[in-house]
């Protein structure tokens, strides 16, 4: 009880001493809380997309002869399950269409039956063209342009087992967001990426199971399209020729937020499921499959994220060594004085170390409440879908502990010494100050030496997404290559001390304040040169307030510059055209016009490297560049003019995809045989050379694709059908989408950039950084603030004799007031100098560190300009406050008072 008595009679004795250090200790809890919730609530931002991009949750795959109104009155009854729809499917050996004169035929597709509903629940199978009628099909896209079919011809298609069947087209649907209910089921074929039915005829339910269901035998089986023609086709399952499934909804609302917690539950719900059915029906749980690569990477996200935060935590903390430092004297001499009345060493140790730890406590508890309602301002309802009260109090929890004990710790490091020595030594007024270690050992030189050498050597591991067999893309992360950055921010912060110590003891400071604030400016020089070790590390401060801010800013920009790049590379350019009917290189001349600067066809079809089917994607080299977003980084050991360059000048060129490459052991110069469907859809043999590997293209899938030669491809397949034209806009994407679709008539569905919805390679980069940077800031502009007003505020205090004698030997309080004004301002401005050399170093190489966050990977870093400019604004305004709190201070001085003070 004793202890504590006086610890609570320190902490309120040393007044100064204890609200500084709660203000450092408040503003590091609130910042790590901040960034905690924000981790926690970009759990469930990402869980939400994810799930979002799911348009059916689960496929409930019903066995022969079960009854579908039970399946459905079985599943539907599920708490979790929102809503229910039946599905059919059945596999077709080819596609044919007879013209006058003509006919044409496709490989293997599928038949599907839908409900009425079905399009307005899930948003597949939209209606492009035309309308689905009864004893009709609406076909896809693909299957339309390969046939040269329109509305009112007739397709023939051949079943599983022998038998065909004609049925009249009376549309156009668009299977975009189908791949997972169109492709197989099995875990063989999904785990080797196996492509779902280009070929897609879509008609009402009722009539695929009246007349289409009764020509397919019994446990027919589908025709695997890759084995067509090669003795090599990979040993799969095979698929049922027919299937009839309920495709499920589920209520998205009762999914937890955080993914580690809703891959359990949604194995629930399919547990729940599966028994319900009692072997009548067994459940595909798609949900789950896109949640799977989400856990790790959240967790990496989490460490990048306070990654990002560590210097403004421990800029916040170091708050509470200068506010120790700053009473360093005052605290040494209260120290001795109790020694001499009997108190022992170890006595006092536990006194201060409690009363550290109260203030830090205190400051803690109220920096975590501000974060928490930072945190449920920006992102309240996310953080409760991640977890709610208890997520938050577990986070407030720990962050109270953490900042705590940092706060105290570094406290303690600086009142350690006050309880050292002799107690007449420790009662003197002036004491020599032995220079630091860290200085006479040079270990700021040498900390940073290690760090550029561990940078350059880690430079190439840091986050990289690696991509599946099945195509979904996971974040591996190297913490060895943070080490780097960690080493130079350490080392570069105690060279910046070291060197704004000598810069401060040095007479130009005074010499330039003089020249600008006349006797009072070198009233502040004299006063800065006189007490440069004080004033240094609140330079050092205020420059890494200004470095942690810039460099924050610096990777949010150009964070949400790849993200405009990656939304064009998905899109494939600034506008994209896509044809309802068969279209050729027509169209692209058909498309330049007002609103478009350029445009191409674009040819993207599946073809066959062994039995592997990959996307070819046909360009005209010559004019992509201008349409499409081209960058070296998309290409490996060439440039993106080079790789132009050699397609153009190798009509049989071809650009394999490294993991192509990597596959088949292809290197330039080989010859490359691929199987491409002709005109009628049969696969042709053509022959490629080999000229280069891309790791990205416009449109491109992230895994295996080729790029070849528009005219070459057309030529040796006799088929020039394009299968879209991308258009680059001439001013805002969004207008010149409305003029390019007047231009090309109904015909056409036009989607520009601005409206596409586009993710980087990992589900760290599908959270918006916008809020964590603007935290970031917000707690930079307030250590830089709080730092340069501790400065003053501390140094009126212990300086009040100093000041008092000032004005009693005729100096004016103006003076006084200006002096102390141009102090700030030089500190002020060397912090905001230095800070934004450092920020853009530190920032430039947590680019490198991270480049494999961004897929593609940056050419050249954003600058920022606009908000660094703002953010120094802010710092100014702070220093400008805290110039008139001591303003304000200075005039409430009572100079006599002062004069006896000792």
């Amino acid at each position: 009880m004793t202890v504590a008595r006086h610890a609570i009679r320190l902490f309120v004795r040393n007044g100064r001493r204890s609200i500084t250090a709660m203000v450092g200790t408040a503003l590091a809890a609130g910042l790590l809380s901040s960034v905690l919730l924000f981790g926690a609530a970009s759990g469930t931002t990402v869980t939400r997309r994810a799930l979002a991009d799911v348009q059916v949750d689960a496929q409930v795959v019903l066995e022969p002869g079960v009854a579908a109104a039970d399946a459905l009155a079985a599943v539907a009854a599920d708490p979790a399950v929102r809503t229910v729809l039946p599905f059919d499917l059945v596999h077709v050996d080819s596609a044919e269409l007879a013209k006058t004169g003509s006919a044409t035929q496709t490989s293997s597709g599928v038949i599907v039956g839908i409900g009425p509903d079905y399009t307005n629940k899930t948003g597949l199978f939209g209606i492009v063209s035309g309308q689905l009628r009864s004893k009709s099909i609406a076909v896809s896209r693909d299957l339309a342009s390969n046939l040269g079919a329109v509305s009112g011809d007739q397709v023939t298609f051949h079943l599983p087992g022998g038998a065909t069947i004609s049925l009249p087209v009376s549309g156009v649907i668009d299977t975009s967001g189908a791949d997972l209910v169109l492709g197989p089921l099995d875990a063989g074929h999904r785990a080797a990426g196996a492509n779902p039915p280009a070929n897609v005829a879509v008609m009402p339910i009722a009539d695929l199971e009246a007349l289409v269901f009764p020509k397919v035998p019994l446990g027919a089986v589908a025709t695997d399209p890759a084995a067509n023609g090669t003795a090599a086709a990979p040993v799969f399952a095979p698929e049922p020729a027919v299937r009839r499934e309920v495709d499920v909804q589920i209520d998205h609302a009762q999914v937890p937020g955080n993914p580690l917690m809703a891959q359990p539950w949604l194995d629930l719900v399919r547990h729940r499921l599966d028994r319900a059915g009692a072997g009548s029906f067994r459940t595909v749980d798609d949900a789950q499959a896109a949640l799977e690569p989400l856990a790790a990477d959240l967790a990496w996200g989490q460490i990048l994220f306070l990654f990002l935060a560590l210097p403004g935590i421990l800029l916040a903390v170091s708050l509470v060594r200068l506010a120790a430092d700053a009473t360093q004297d005052s605290t040494r001499r209260h120290a001795a004085l109790l020694r001499a009345r009997g108190a022992t060493v170890g006595e006092l140790t536990v006194v201060f170390a409690v009363s550290t730890l109260l203030a830090t406590f205190l400051g803690a508890v109220a920096g975590v409440a501000l974060g928490t309602a930072m945190a449920e301002v920006l992102f309240g309802g996310a953080l409760v879908a991640a977890g709610g009260p208890g997520e938050i109090a577990l986070i407030a929890g720990w962050s109270v502990v953490g900042a705590t004990l940092l706060g105290g710790i570094t406290a303690g490091l600086s009142l350690r010494s006050g309880l050292k020595g002799e107690i007449a030594a420790g009662r003197s007024e002036l004491v020599r100050v032995r220079r630091p270690i860290w200085q006479r050992l040079r270990i700021d030189v040498l900390l940073l030496a290690a760090g550029v050498a561990v940078y350059f050597l880690t430079a190439n591991g840091g986050v990289h997404p690696v991509v599946g067999a099945e195509g979904n893309p996971t974040v591996t992360l190297a913490l060895s290559a943070f080490v780097g950055p960690l080493l130079i921010w350490v080392g570069g912060t105690l060279l910046l001390l070291r060197i704004a110590i000598s810069l401060a003891g040095r007479g130009t400071v005074r010499r330039i304040l003089g020249r600008l604030a006349g006797p009072p400016g070198d009233l502040a020089g004299a006063s800065l040169q006189a007490r440069a070790t004080t004033v240094a590390p609140v330079v050092v401060v205020v420059a890494l307030a200004v470095g942690f801010a810039t460099s924050v800013l610096l990777f949010d920009a150009t964070y949400r510059q790849q993200q405009l790049v990656d939304a064009r590379l998905t899109l494939g350019a600034d506008l994209k055209a896509v044809p309802e009917a068969a279209a050729t290189t027509d169209a692209a001349r058909q498309a330049a016009g007002p609103g478009v600067l350029a445009a191409t066809g674009f040819v993207d079809r599946i073809v066959y490297v062994g039995p592997e089917a990959q996307d070819l994607l046909a360009i005209d080299p010559a004019v992509l560049p201008t349409v499409a977003p081209l960058a070296d980084s998309f290409f490996s050991g060439i440039s993106a003019t080079d790789a132009m360059a050699a397609l153009r000048a190798q009509p049989d060129g071809i650009l394999v995809s490294a993991e192509t490459a990597k596959d088949y052991s292809i290197v330039a110069g080989d010859r490359v045989r691929i199987r491409v469907p002709d005109a009628t859809g049969v696969l042709r043999q053509v022959d490629f050379k080999m000229v280069g590997i891309a790791l990205e293209f416009p449109t491109a899938p992230k895994d295996a694709f080729l790029v070849a030669n528009l005219d070459y491809v057309a030529r040796q397949t006799a088929n020039d059908r394009i299968s879209f034209v991308l258009a680059s806009a001439d001013g805002e994407p969004g207008a010149g989408s409305g003029r390019l679709t007047t231009r090309l008539g109904g015909g056409w569905t036009v989607t520009d950039v601005s409206t596409t919805s586009a993710r980087l390679a990992n589900e760290i980069t599908s959270v918006d950084l916008a809020d964590l940077a603007w935290i970031d800031v917000s707690f930079a502009v307030l250590i830089g603030g709080v730092g340069i007003a501790l400065f003053l505020l501390a140094g009126l205090a212990d300086r009040r004799r100093e000041l008092a004698t000032l004005v009693a030997i005729g100096a004016e309080p103006a003076q006084v007031r200006i002096g102390l004004a141009a102090e700030a301002a030089a500190i002020t401005f060397a912090g905001i100098a230095i800070g934004i050399v450092a920020g853009a170093v530190v920032g430039l190489s947590l680019l490198q560190v991270l480049s494999g966050v961004f897929d593609p990977a940056p050419d050249h870093p954003a600058i920022p300009v606009t908000p660094i400019f703002a953010f120094v604004v802010l710092v100014a305004a702070g220093a400008t406050l805290a110039i008139g709190g001591a303003a304000g201070a200075l005039n409430r001085l009572d100079v006599m008072s002062a004069l006896r003070e000792r």
